[in-house]
């Protein structure tokens, strides 16, 4: 189980106020919303989809790659787990199942699997 035939989907920005940072890519930046629900939001910006998520305790806003996993999401969990590496899933069904996935260095990550429409 590798990551080498998914691609980066999303960057997730951590925010304190979401609705000042909707203004921001929106208003400021100009990108086109896709989606905003309580507590996250998401935007086109281009061949990769902008995402913010509040969190009242964001620090320094940090910003988290996403890579974009067709199927088999559980099964690359276990294999995770059996190497050793701290992941575990995340509620976003919205858009599907995240797991967050922490490197040695306690750099975090995330898989996302699409929700099937």
């Amino acid at each position: 189980m590798v990551l080498t035939s998914s691609v980066v989907s999303h960057l997730w920005f951590l925010v304190r106020d979401l609705d000042k940072a909707i203004r921001f890519f929106g208003d400021v930046l100009g990108l086109r919303l896709l989606e905003a629900r309580k507590g996250a939001a998401r935007f086109d910006a281009g061949n990769v989809t902008i995402g913010l998520y509040e969190l009242e305790d964001a620090e320094d806003s940090p910003t988290i790659v996403t890579f974009r996993m067709e199927k088999g999401i559980r099964k690359f969990h276990a294999y995770l787990r059996k190497q050793g590496v701290k992941s575990k899933f995340v509620d976003m069904d919205f858009i599907g199942q995240v797991l967050t996935v922490e490197d040695p260095e306690g750099h975090i990550f995330w898989v996302h699997q699409p929700r099937e429409e």
